[in-house]
């Protein structure tokens, strides 16, 4: 029968509504896309929910995945009300063994290994399972957990740090990719003909910019913003970040009223404004060690 779930996500106005999410409207080949894709990848909540963003909107990526692999959950427990053996071991044509295995594993789905520890005790349920769920570290095969929430928010700190030496009334947020992490997305989707995803590059700019935004009270700006951060991944497992501010032009007129001042900046012929002999390493004799040729400018002094 239809199995139904309630999400809260914050709104607009910071109060959180609530939207109701009916899993019988996913279809099953969503199902089974998930499934097959995760025989192949080690893949996080994030990546998962984004290759299939643009069939529910109103929906973070990470409540996507979660919907969809809860729903594949759900149907592995319906699967053991049945009566029959036969029945209990067919889920979407394969043992709903290995497909929970998958979910823990691959997906790191909390609900599924709850579910492993519950059926643990029944021995004959595993004897086709090749691997149990690993222990140690997950990670993710597409975006090597840089787009996991701890992983963000240790980013936008280093940002935050960083900005604090610049005055800006806006921001937007850019990422260059390296070519192996950008290929392997490319692979993944030509080979399971996805074509509602959300590319991982939009996916982080949209995570991070939204943490500043409301770090900051300030919005993204898409042309001419007061600061471009840029987030640079091309060097494998180090994150490079990058500050531009918008650069800043000062036009003015002026009256010279004496001789001897240049207008601009003249260094020492003799030392090249350097104040030393640079064989001798002895004081220049032509401009006293200051390395100048006159005492000040137009140029100084404005620039001053």
């Amino acid at each position: 029968g239809p199995i139904s779930g309630t999400m809260w996500p914050t709104g607009g106005n910071g109060h959180a509504f609530e939207l109701p999410i009916n899993f019988t409207n996913v279809s099953p080949s969503l199902y089974q896309k998930t499934i097959e894709l995760l025989k192949y990848y080690y893949v996080c909540n994030e990546c998962l929910g984004r290759q299939f963003s643009y069939l529910g909107t109103g929906t973070s990526n990470y409540e996507r995945a979660h919907a969809i692999l809860m729903g594949i959950s759900v149907g592995f427990i319906s699967l053991f009300a049945q009566t029959t053996f036969q029945e209990r071991f067919t889920l979407y044509d394969q043992n709903p063994i290995n497909i929970l295995d998958l979910l823990a594993r691959k997906a790191d789905f909390s609900p599924a290994k709850k579910i492993f520890e519950q059926f643990k005790e029944k021995k004959f349920l595993y004897s086709e399972l090749s691997k149990v769920p690993e222990k140690g570290e997950f990670k993710c095969q597409l975006c090597d957990n840089i787009l996991l929430p701890i992983n963000i928010n240790e980013i936008c700190k280093k940002i935050d740090l960083e900005a604090l030496e610049y005055e800006f009334p806006d921001f937007l947020i850019g990422t260059h990719l390296n070519a192996a992490q950008a290929d392997k997305e490319d692979e993944l989707r030509a080979k399971f003909n996805l074509k509602n995803g959300e590319s991982f590059k939009a996916n982080l700019n949209r995570l991070i910019g939204k943490n500043l935004q409301e770090l900051w009270k300030k919005q993204p700006k898409f042309e001419k913003p007061g600061i471009l951060i840029t987030i640079n991944l091309e060097k494998k497992e180090k994150i490079d970040i990058n500050l531009r501010s918008l650069p800043l032009y000062f036009r003015g007129r002026y009256k010279k009223w004496v001789r001897d001042l240049p207008q601009t900046h003249w260094h020492c012929f003799k030392c090249r404004g350097k104040g030393f002999d640079k064989f001798t390493k002895k004081i220049c004799t032509e401009c006293g060690g200051t390395g100048d040729k006159y005492p000040s400018s137009i140029h100084d002094l404005i620039g001053n």
